[in-house]
């Protein structure tokens, strides 16, 4: 088990995340709490982050109208990046993780030799989920994700 004491400092961690001008060699995360705990749990040394850009993105929006339902494109606007931050630091601090600064996408650093295609994001899920036992709180899983998701970074430096 981690030590809780100077692992990254809890109040600068997300701060000390180097910007990123290239996409070579990181792993662009999903926007939720449980990826937002991963990029914590790995640390400042595989954890990148680049200033975000919503506007070319769309949500889907679906209207019910008695049985019949239909689905349109609609632009991604500004309440909908503030309800994904909200939503990603309420998790983050259940968790006792400090909140991330918004305006940014977040990154994993892919190990040297790295199958191409395979998702690294997917495999630490997996990893995480084989030796989760129980609870569900983010407080709960925190030391969970920092173990794996430490005891892989170190694995693959190996």
């Amino acid at each position: 088990m981690f030590s809780e004491v100077a692992y990254w400092d809890e109040i600068s961690r997300w701060d000390t995340a180097a910007s990123e001008e290239s996409a070579d060699g990181w792993e662009l995360l999903g926007e939720n709490g449980w990826f937002a705990m991963m990029a914590w749990a790995a640390g400042p040394g595989n954890t990148r982050k680049a200033v975000q850009c919503d506007s070319a993105k769309t949500v889907q929006v679906t209207c019910h109208q008695g049985e019949t339902a239909t689905t349109r494109a609609a632009p991604f606007t500004p309440e909908d990046r503030c309800t994904i931050e909200d939503s990603v630091n309420e998790y983050l601090l259940a968790a006792g993780i400090p909140a991330r600064p918004s305006g940014f996408d977040w990154f994993l650093r892919v190990p040297t030799g790295w199958t191409e295609g395979l998702s690294l994001a997917d495999e630490l899920a997996a990893r995480i989920t084989g030796k989760w036992e129980n609870g569900a709180h983010p407080a709960t899983l925190r030391p969970l994700f920092r173990e794996v998701v430490q005891d892989f970074y170190a694995d693959s430096a190996s």
